[in-house]
């Protein structure tokens, strides 16, 4: 009973699914020593972000257990042409990720009703905010323990890019301005303070994408041929952890009154806490829009709005906080006078 129970929640495609695992992982490899060979091109570089989706086809297709022999093909690949720090970078930002989302995913619960219930999309938004917040709060600890500053470092490294941007001016025959130089130095340490944020935010939402665009290339629409091992995502019905929201309320009060460096540990983690907050209010957005007669022309004018007034996004997050109480999602779904259905 026990394995056959292991076996409902944990699916697997058995001896070929793990040769495709294998491959798969062999093939993410290659991938990311490709881009990062081709990095003075910046499309081919920004290839490096489907690394991951190899595994994630792997694991939906034929199941954890042939994403985990993907992750080791790829990370002995690597050590084998001798790149012991591509190797730890591969495992920590692709393999290790993909390899829980493939569990986490293909995990399921049996109802009362006898009916087996997959992970909820919310979950799996949470498994990907919750590995970036503990891989940054493992660095900040591992860099306060040396008695160092992660955000003195950021500005260090960051005094390169002034300099570069100095030579190249010089080069150009125009010099900066003290006023210039003073915006460029305020820039610089905004950047300073969110670069982790930035960074962690980049590879939340590659990931969300690659997730998404393996699962539609594994859904096929004929049942007796389709590929993915777990019902596809319903992106609209996304509901967030309440830990999330909490995490969020608890690190923006860090990011305005915790001492330093604590402050500057809240304000990244609060970024990145409300990400699923406004990725939520968007969904909101476009379910509004499904009721409206000309629901497209108002999704183009509000994303060009947030994309010129940056201050909207945090109104577009709180439009996702509320949402988790209101449900405006389904009473704009249960609205009679939708003319969108199609957004």
């Amino acid at each position: 009973m026990l394995l056959k129970d292991l076996k409902d929640q944990f699916p697997s495609r058995g001896l070929a699914g793990h040769a495709w695992g294998v491959f798969a992982g062999l093939l993410s490899a290659l991938l990311l020593t490709f881009t990062l060979s081709h990095a003075d091109s910046l499309l081919v570089l920004l290839l490096v972000y489907f690394v991951p989706l190899p595994l994630l086809m792997a694991g939906f297709g034929a199941g954890a257990l042939s994403c985990l022999f993907g992750l080791l093909s790829g990370t002995a690949a690597l050590l084998g042409i001798g790149r012991p720090d591509l190797g730890i970078f591969y495992l920590l930002t692709d393999a290790l990720p993909a390899l829980a989302l493939s569990t986490l995913a293909l995990r399921s619960r049996l109802l009362p009703t006898g009916q087996r219930l997959s992970t909820n999309e919310g979950s799996l938004l949470a498994l990907l905010i919750a590995y970036p917040c503990l891989v940054f709060l493992g660095v900040n600890l591992s860099v306060l323990s040396r008695g160092d500053d992660l955000l003195a470092m950021t500005r260090t490294a960051l005094t390169g890019v002034k300099s570069q941007v100095d030579r190249l001016l010089t080069a150009n025959g125009q010099t900066l301005t003290q006023d210039m130089q003073d915006a460029l130095a305020r820039v610089m340490e905004q950047i300073a303070h969110l670069t982790p944020s930035l960074a962690m935010s980049a590879w939340l939402f590659s990931f969300l994408i690659v997730l998404y665009i393996a699962e539609k290339m594994l859904d096929q629409k004929d049942a007796q041929k389709n590929w993915t091992l777990r019902p596809p995502f319903q992106i609209f019905q996304l509901r967030i952890p309440v830990w999330i929201l909490y995490g969020a309320a608890v690190s923006g009060l860090a990011s305005f009154y915790a001492p330093a460096p604590f402050d500057y540990i809240g304000l990244n983690l609060s970024v990145l806490f409300s990400l699923p907050l406004f990725l939520t209010g968007i969904i909101v957005t476009h379910a509004m829009a499904r009721r409206m007669r000309f629901g497209l022309l108002f999704l183009i004018v509000f994303y060009l709005l947030i994309s010129v007034f940056v201050y909207l996004v945090p109104l577009v997050a709180l439009l996702g906080v509320v949402d988790q109480w209101a449900d405006f999602r389904k009473r704009f779904a249960e609205s009679p006078n939708s003319k969108g259905e199609n957004l």
